[in-house]
Order: C-alpha cells, then structure tokens, then sequence
C-alpha cells in the first residue's frame, strides 16, 4: 500500500503533487496538511492532529471525511501521528508532501523522521525531494542535476554510484559527513547502498 501524507508548510507545484497522488491507496491530512491537499484537489481519506492551524470549523469540512483529533499538548507532532496510522493501517510506502519554508525546528523535525525505526520513503517540498535509499536509488535525472547524499543512523555507511561526477565508492560515511552538491553525468543516477542508509536531496529544477 502506497500511503500520501500532506503536511503543513509549502508544496511542490500542483501537477507535480498530483502526478505523486496517483499511485496513492490512501491519503492523509496532517492539520493544515489539509489545505494543501484541498488546494491541489486531492481527495482526503483522513485527517489527524491537533487542528490547531487548520483554521475551519467542522462544518466546513466533507461529511465523510474521518477525522481524528488529539489534544495540543502531547508527545508525538501531526506528521509523527500521520505517519503511524499510515504504517498501522498497512502503508509498506510512505510520502509526505509540503513542510517547506517555515520554522526552522519544523525542518529538522521532519529530518530527524528519516532517523527513526520506520521513516517515510520520500519528503516533497517547495524547495525539492529528500529520497530514503536503504538498497538503491535509481533515478533519471539528465546530465547536470545537483544532488546531495547524507547518511543516516548509527551504522556504518557504505555507498556506490555510477553517473556522478564524484563517485560515492571507497568513502567511509560517518553520521555528520555530508556529500553537497554532486552532480549528475549521465541520464541515470544508480546509488547502491552496501551497507546502512542515506538520503538522496534533489533540489527543485527551475523553470
């Protein structure tokens, strides 16, 4: 089951969100998430959170959207929530879309999701795409697309390319280490993951 999660902050252009919704089995509202969604026109199967920021009443609101509300002050944020219910609910692939621009403890917040037991797959923002690569990434990108690789978790971190201009093989990836900026020689971008995980960062094309 693919899952889709829209969270608050800013989101990728319409068409690029509705191209991700496609292969969606179910999509959930994280609060405000909620209006990203709703500005996209992509159709809610569920929205959770505390409803501090959404900013509508229940009335306004679908009649068979199922809503799930939770008390401001407790020990997971929306997004935390959302994800759960995703994997509770069966979800083996987990996408958030927006989380752009914003408060700066909101950014890393959804960063440190990537370090946890069960991360989501991929994040889509305003600002780009961060990727979880646990085996391997393969995309086509076209020659000359800027990307960063950052490992995650404690484990050691062992990486393999082919179409970058400064391959990943022989490095020894410590958490803190930080690949910025490579960039893509060929169409397709192959990053086999030996051992640990890394987030691939794409950002947003221009034009």
């Amino acid at each position: 089951m693919h899952a889709v999660i829209f969270i608050g902050g800013e989101y990728p252009d319409t068409d690029s969100v509705q191209q991700i919704c496609q292969r969606a089995d179910l999509v959930i509202a994280a609060d405000s998430g909620y209006l990203n969604a709703r500005s996209c026109h992509v159709p809610v199967d569920l929205l959770i959170g505390d409803m501090d920021s959404i900013g509508l009443s229940e009335s306004e609101l679908p009649g068979d959207l199922e809503v799930q509300r939770f008390p401001r002050n407790k020990d997971f944020t929306d997004t935390e929530l959302a994800i759960q219910q995703a994997r509770k609910r069966g979800a083996e692939q987990v996408i958030l879309i927006g989380g752009g621009g914003g408060r700066l403890d909101h950014l890393l917040g959804i960063y440190s999701l990537f370090q946890r037991t069960h991360p989501p797959d991929s994040w889509h923002s305003s600002h780009g795409s961060a990727c979880l690569a646990t085996t391997e990434f393969r995309r086509r990108l076209g020659a000359g697309t800027v990307l960063s690789v950052f490992p995650l978790g404690n484990k050691p971190v062992k990486l393999r390319s082919t179409g970058l201009h400064w391959p990943l093989d022989s490095l020894h990836w410590e958490l803190g280490d930080a690949g910025i900026s490579n960039i893509s020689t060929i169409d397709e971008v192959v990053i086999t993951v030996e051992s640990g995980m890394a987030l691939v960062v794409l950002p947003t094309k221009e034009g």
